[in-house]
Parts: C-alpha cells; structure tokens; sequence
C-alpha cells in the first residue's frame, strides 16, 4: 500500500473500526505451488477479535485476530490446504487483507476553488479509505470453530439489521441443527494473526482548506454526503493538527 504521509493514518485503532464497519476485506495470498495460481483472492466477511492474553504482562499490546471462513470448493481453499501439509501456517509475507470504506468518489478538479482559478494546476483524483492487514494465516477444520465464528458473525450482522427494518434478529438456532453442521462441513475456518496494519484516508488532505471546501461543497450537491463527511472530517483533523 502506498502511504503517502499526508493520508496515512497511524491511529490504529481508528483502521481497526474502519474494518469493523467495513468487513468485508479482500483475502489475496502467494503460494508458491504446483498446480495452484500463485495469487488467489478471496472476498471474505471478517470478524475482528482481540485475543485473551493471561500471561501478557499490564503493559503488552494486544493482540487481534481476523476470523472468518471460506467455502471448501473454492480453489483458493485447496491452496492454503496445500500450503499446511507442506509446512503449517502460512506467514504473514504471502498474506494480506485490504478493507475499503464505503465512503469512494471520483473528484473533480471543478470543485478546487481556491487552485484551480489561482493557476489551473489541478487535476481530477479518487477519494478513499482503506486498512491493510497482514499476519500469520491458519486454518481450522474443527466443528466448534465453524459453529462458534458462524454464529459470531451472523449475530453481528443481524444486530445491524434488525436496527434498519426494527424485525427481530435472526439467529442460527432458528434453523435445524442438522442443517447448520452440515452446511459447516463444506466450509473452513480462516484465522489471521494481525501482525502488521496500516492504512489510510485519501480525502484532500494536501490540497488547501479552500479546495477542501470545495470539494466537500460540490460532492454534498451531487449527493455524495457520506463521502463529504469523511473528506469535512480529515480537514478538521488536519486544521487541529496545524
């Protein structure tokens, strides 16, 4: 990922509720197999879990986990398969995950009111936000995971759902037993040790406090209210920071 200093973020706390409000990441992964493509990518609805550290002393950091899981029959599935029974886990430098906010547009460069009539130096961008994550990425074949990460993930979404349409969440015991454990053998489980993450809000911020406006005018008049949020929320930030 290219992090330019003007957008990285270093709030890592701030590109891990970007991946909680915006799940579903791109799992891509290089394994260097016979028979199997190289690179292989897979959309994956992650669940972001902090792990229990009872021996970590008051001052470690915690450690977070990406929990998921993905359809046996996918052939990305038969490679990471491959890749254990030839040595475990697969490390963290053939793993990545990319999580993209929903807030994305193109820009513009009618909307620099303050450069463009200054000199006519501008040209058009793309705004956007996005977390990286790379780690140790493991497997798990076992009854209880699947049950336990299914139903996780389900009782998270449904939750927001049921806030949207005000029905009653749905949950996985609604449907029978047998059901579910049989769904549960044609999927496997995918967890991630995060070990590294990064990320960041491409919205303008090199641009100056009168193109930001601008923009934030002109993405709000064409209906783009979600992405002029984010864009009005970093030139704050970056108005505080100066």
């Amino acid at each position: 990922m290219y992090l330019r200093a003007v957008h990285v973020e270093r709030d890592e706390e701030a590109l891990r509720q970007l991946i909680r409000d915006f799940p579903l990441g791109v799992l891509t992964t290089a394994i260097d197999l016979p028979d199997h493509d190289l690179l292989q990518h897979t959309h994956v609805p992650w669940l972001l879990q902090q792990a229990d550290s009872p021996n970590a002393g008051a001052d470690a950091a915690p450690q977070y986990w990406l929990e998921g899981h993905m359809a046996r029959a996918n052939p990305h599935v038969k490679a990471l398969l491959a890749a254990r029974a030839q040595g475990g886990s697969v490390p963290a430098r053939q793993v990545s995950v990319l999580f993209t906010h929903a807030a994305e547009s193109y820009i513009t460069p009618k909307y620099y009111t303050t450069t463009k009539p200054a000199s006519g130096k501008v040209v058009p961008t793309w705004n956007y936000a996005a977390a990286q994550v790379s780690g140790t990425l493991e497997l798990d074949e076992s009854p209880a995971y699947l049950l336990r990460q299914t139903a996780a993930l389900t009782d998270k979404h449904e939750a927001t759902q049921a806030s949207r349409d005000g029905k009653p969440a749905w949950t996985v015991d609604e449907a029978p037993e047998e059901y579910i454990r049989a769904l549960c053998k044609a999927i496997i489980g995918v967890r991630i040790r995060v070990e590294a993450l990064q990320g960041k809000f491409k919205m303008n911020q090199e641009m100056p406090l009168g193109d930001r406006a601008g923009v934030v005018e002109g993405l709000r008049a064409i209906g783009m209210g979600e992405v002029a949020d984010v864009v009005q929320q970093r030139s704050d930030l970056k108005e505080r920071a100066a």
